[in-house]
């Protein structure tokens, strides 16, 4: 069985990973010094929103 990740996303390795975290919470920390407040919102979205038109 090939396993491979969703079409779109990406896997990520330990060396990788802490890079990415390293340089996320520096954007973070710049972000929180100018008054900024981090949200979260869904990765993924529910198809019957993506496929709304503005009617």
């Amino acid at each position: 069985m090939k396993k491979s990740p969703v079409k779109g996303t990406s896997d990520y390795l330990p060396k990788e990973t802490a890079l990415r975290d390293y340089m996320q919470n520096s954007i973070l920390n710049s972000y929180k010094n100018y008054g900024f407040e981090r949200i979260m919102t869904p990765a993924l979205e529910d198809i019957e929103n993506l496929n709304k038109s503005d009617e």
